[in-house]
């Protein structure tokens, strides 16, 4: 058996919201008289942090990124420049007592070409090779946009947004919504 006293305890006092650290030691083990709750987005405190942090007030736009070398980018069609668009999609289910439930949370990844044409990746290379790779890559100092990916992607951006959250009639049928999540907008060049 292992020695729960180390265990930190998280508490989110109703009264204000703020997050408690009750130990030096974090662990998703509960001690053993108290059984943990659900962590969500329907806390106030994580609600905030995560308007605060992960939500700036100042628009920003595309990343300029360089591809690492090395890399083959057969998986992608071949071409050296592209955008890229990574979304996450948390699909939630109204209850009958009007709570939302959240079901889960799906991950797209998207290539742009300079047409405006987008491409769904769901080949399993291709999906690493933007999710993976392309972390190993190198920021632009200067950005260039060769092929006016830009106004490409802004395109792009509207009709999968638009897609993603549009529910299908099963989904309308069972309650389901979407919420997106833009997580990634780059014009990625060699």
């Amino acid at each position: 058996m292992t020695d729960r006293s180390a265990a930190a305890i998280l508490t989110f006092p109703v009264d204000d919201g703020r997050l408690q650290r009750k130990s030096s030691a974090w662990s998703s083990n509960p001690p053993v008289d108290r059984s943990a709750s659900s962590l969500g987005l329907n806390i106030p405190a994580v609600s905030k942090v995560l308007r605060t942090l992960g939500l700036p007030e100042a628009i920003v736009g595309a990343a300029y990124l360089r591809w690492p070398e090395g890399v083959d980018l057969a998986p992608l069609g071949g071409s050296d420049d592209l955008g890229g668009l990574v979304y996450a999609r948390m699909t939630l289910r109204a209850e009958t007592s009007g709570a939302w439930s959240e079901l889960g949370t799906e991950h797209f990844c998207y290539t742009v070409r300079p047409d405006g044409s987008s491409t769904l990746l769901t080949d399993r290379a291709a999906r690493r090779l933007v999710l993976a790779d392309l972390r190993r890559g190198s920021l632009r100092m200067k950005p260039e946009d060769p092929h006016a990916l830009v106004p490409a992607l802004r395109t792009a951006h509207s009709l999968i947004v638009n897609d993603l959250r549009a529910p299908t009639d099963a989904d309308r049928d069972s309650g389901k919504r979407h919420a997106i999540f833009p997580l990634l907008a780059a014009v990625v060049t060699s």
